[in-house]
């Protein structure tokens, strides 16, 4: 009896045993099959983000995708970066349950520039462009119906695009499509504020019971576009007017009151290009 009973102790401990080995190797060839499918979904997923970069950010982030408000000129320079940029998968680390994934991947011809303020035509900013290598983790999720998706791909946006809201890219003729402080502070001379009746720069910052206002920005280059000037009294804005420089260094901005003379107060005008504050003048007070 006893022998018995011992050779049932052997035999369930090697049933045991022969089981472990089967869920060991069971669990193993489940985690080699998922971290085949994150390689597949990654892979395909990253191809295509070299092509159609926000097709695939939008259609494979949870994480919804923030873009940064560029104009067609740096969007046009930030997808050529992204076209000629490459990945490799540095790390993958799966949870033992296998529904998440942190991965590293490695991006070169990261770029950015070496100014804080870049100017130039696109070739030009191409040219002034430097790269480097990031690493970034990223995580990929299972879904409740067993496909993968990244949590947050908001970091390649920053890798990608953030870089191109610094530039100011000008056209062929060295007209601006959009301005940054440093464009700016290369055109921009001083402004002047006119007497309303012998239109002559005014001596004094003061004016007595006018209903017209003249305000003068000079800059050292000529430029042919379309501004918008913004007359503020004390801080509120009482007008707004077009301003065309058609080849001119300067921006003439004239306002009339035609319901009578202007409220007494402060007055400044704020100069806009492409919505974008250009330049505010000095203040001149009315009584």
């Amino acid at each position: 009896m006893k022998n018995s009973i011992h050779l049932r102790k052997i035999c369930a401990s090697v049933l045991v045993a022969l089981m472990l080995i089967n869920i060991t190797g069971c669990s193993d060839y489940l985690k080699k099959i998922a971290l085949e499918k994150v390689t597949d979904y990654i892979t395909t997923s990253m191809n295509g983000f070299f092509e159609n970069p926000e097709t695939v950010l939008s259609e494979n982030s949870q994480a919804e995708i923030v873009y940064p408000e560029l104009i067609e000129q740096q969007t046009e320079l930030a997808h050529t970066v992204i076209h000629d940029s490459a990945y490799e998968i540095s790390k993958i680390k799966l949870n033992e349950k296998r529904t998440e994934a942190v991965v590293t991947l490695t991006f070169e011809k990261c770029p950015s520039f070496a100014t804080d303020d870049p100017i130039g035509t696109v070739d030009e900013l191409e040219d002034q462009l430097e790269y480097d290598e990031k690493d970034i983790d990223v995580t990929v999720i299972r879904t409740k119906d067993h496909k993968w998706i990244f949590e947050d791909l908001n970091e390649l946006v920053e890798i990608f695009y953030a870089p191109f809201e610094l530039p100011c890219v000008l056209d062929d003729n060295g007209d601006p499509y959009n301005i940054n402080a440093a464009y700016m502070n290369m055109i921009y001379v001083d402004d002047y504020w006119f007497d309303p009746l012998m239109n002559n720069p005014l001596q004094s910052p003061n004016l007595r019971q006018t209903d017209y206002l003249k305000c003068v920005f000079y800059f050292n280059r000529p430029m042919s576009i379309t501004c918008t000037a913004e007359l503020q009294c004390n801080g509120n804005v009482v007008d707004t007017v077009e301003v065309d420089l058609n080849g001119s260094v300067t921006a003439d901005c004239h306002f009339t009151n035609t319901a009578g003379n202007f409220s007494a107060g402060s007055y400044t005008v704020v100069l806009y290009f492409n919505e974008q504050e250009m330049a505010t003048s000095g203040a001149i007070t009315v009584s």
